[in-house]
C-alpha cells in the first residue's frame, strides 16, 4: 500500500505544482506533466503487480476514536487501478500539447491540479474499503470532474454542462447513500 499512497502524493504533489508555477508556464507544463505521468506509472506498476500477485493490501487512518478511512487493494481494484492508472498516464502526456495557451497559464494550471484530484480520486474510490472513505472519495472526485466540465467559465454552455453535471453527480451520490443504508 506504501507504494499505492506514494503514487497518489506524487499526482497530487504535480497538479500543486502546476498551481506553484504558473507564471513560468513552460516549466510549469512540464514539472507538473513529469510528476503527473510519474506519479501514473509508479501507480499502474504497482497496480500490475498486485494484479499479478493477489492478496489484500489494506491499511486505515484513524482520525477520530471511532471512525476510519480505510483502503484496501484486491484483485478486482488492482484491476480498475491499472486502467485508471494507465489511461490518465496517457492523458498526461497527451495533455502537454493540448494545453498549450500561454495567455491561459492559470486557467491550465488549475486543470492540472484538477485533473490530478481527479486521478487520485477515482484510485481512493475503487479501493475503498468502507462507507466513509468511499464518500470522500466520490466527493473529491466529483467536485474535481465538476471544475474540469467548466474549464472554460466564460462560455455558458461549458456553465450549464457543469451545472447538469453537478446536479447529477449529487443526485448520484444521494442514491449511493440510500443504497448504503438499505444494506
Amino acid at each position: 500500500m506504501d507504494l499505492f499512497f506514494i503514487a497518489n502524493l506524487i499526482i497530487a504533489g504535480g497538479g500543486l505544482l502546476a498551481l506553484l508555477t504558473w507564471k513560468q508556464f513552460n516549466l510549469m507544463k512540464g514539472l507538473s506533466v513529469l510528476a503527473l505521468a510519474a506519479g501514473c506509472l509508479l501507480g499502474f506498476l504497482d497496480a500490475l503487480d498486485k494484479l499479478l500477485h493477489p492478496g489484500a493490501y489494506s491499511t486505515s487512518i484513524r482520525f477520530i476514536s471511532s471512525s476510519s478511512l480505510t483502503f484496501q487493494v484486491d484483485a478486482l481494484s488492482a484491476f480498475f487501478l491499472v486502467a485508471i492508472y494507465g489511461i490518465c498516464l496517457l492523458a498526461a502526456i497527451y495533455s502537454f500539447h493540448y494545453m498549450n495557451k500561454g495567455e491561459k497559464a492559470l486557467a491550465t494550471a488549475s486543470n492540472t491540479l484538477f485533473f490530478s484530484l481527479l486521478i487520485t480520486s477515482m484510485a481512493l474510490v475503487v479501493t475503498a474499503a468502507n462507507i466513509l472513505s468511499f464518500m470522500l472519495a466520490w466527493e473529491v472526485m466529483s467536485l474535481s470532474s465538476f471544475f474540469l466540465v467548466i474549464h472554460d467559465p466564460q462560455s455558458a454552455e461549458n456553465r450549464k454542462a457543469g451545472f447538469l453535471y453537478f446536479v447529477f453527480s449529487h443526485i448520484g451520490a444521494m442514491f449511493i447513500l440510500a443504497g448504503f443504508s438499505l444494506i
